[in-house]
């Protein structure tokens, strides 16, 4: 996907924004890798053949194959869907989920190594995210600093210094809106899988 053409993902992108407003850091996090768990495994659905149950044995039945978010990251990645670094990323994204959900200590977005994996995110996606920042931040400042921070080559040094400057559940909360708005332009393009009126043998 083109920055030029990153306009056409903005009502995805804006919904799922709206959707962290008044949350947590806990339910940002949660609610983020909710909406990328459940639009991967609709992709995935259109790849596979329509189950006859009420509720799909591959996905919703206890212990199910493709039940959690780690199977569907690693099967969508087997399939093709997504790529290594997509792959890596969504890991990743995991992992920061299950800090916030199955932590015994208190969490939050300073966490270092909530940075540190979020830098890391921030580094494959930098050139969107920086354009959702211009697209989306008012604060004139805190625009001409981006601007000026854009003067160097190194994207992992950008990336640290727009961590520090706009946040980390900042940068994260776009982060994750772009590639559920990226995962749900990839699920209106996938056509259903129907072997109904095949005439296959097999």
């Amino acid at each position: 996907m083109n920055i030029l053409n990153l306009i056409d993902f903005y009502e995805d992108i804006t919904d799922a924004m709206n959707s962290f407003t008044e949350e947590s850091d806990r339910g940002v996090v949660l609610i983020s890798a909710a909406l990328i768990d459940e639009t991967l495994g609709e992709i995935i659905r259109k790849k596979l053949v329509s189950s006859k149950n009420n509720n799909d044995e591959l996905f919703e039945i206890p212990y199910a194959p493709l039940k959690s978010f780690s199977a569907k990251i690693n099967f969508s990645y087997r399939l093709g869907l997504i790529n290594k670094k997509t792959h890596s990323v969504f890991h990743q994204i995991r992992d920061i989920r299950n800090k916030f959900a199955h932590g015994f200590l208190p969490i939050s977005f300073e966490d270092q190594t909530i940075f540190d994996k979020t830098l890391n995110i921030l580094s494959h996606y930098y050139g969107y995210i920086i354009e959702i920042l211009f697209r989306t931040l008012v604060d004139q400042q805190l625009l001409k600093e981006i601007k000026e921070i854009q003067n160097d080559n190194s994207v992992k040094k950008n990336a640290n210094k727009i961590l520090k400057l706009v946040g980390t559940r900042n940068v994260y909360e776009k982060i994750c809106a772009f590639i559920y708005a990226c995962l749900k332009d990839k699920e209106q393009k996938i056509l259903q899988i129907n072997f109904e009126n095949s005439d296959s043998v097999l």
